[in-house]
């Protein structure tokens, strides 16, 4: 897979929904937030009190690239 690195507001699912500049920054400085908080690999919600968990496929983990670990998303462009 192909991804292209967003800024978290920049991203097209963000970016349509046609925020106010100071709503997007305040949402900006709110994921900055959680991934000084956490990381990018940190756990961010409790687990479930009941149910099963989903599996992932380790494959889809990505690493982000210097300079893009906080405030920054993947998003995939292409699957082979």
């Amino acid at each position: 897979m192909d991804y292209v690195w967003y800024k978290f507001t920049e991203q097209p699912a963000i970016a349509r929904l046609g925020l106010a500049p100071a709503v997007l920054a305040q949402l900006q400085t709110f994921i900055e937030t959680l991934h000084d908080a956490t990381g990018t690999t940190g756990v961010t919600f409790a687990a479930p009190s009941s149910g099963a968990l989903v599996a992932l496929d380790a494959a889809l983990i990505v690493s982000p690239p210097a300079g893009l670990t906080r405030g920054y998303v993947p998003i995939v462009i292409r699957q082979q």
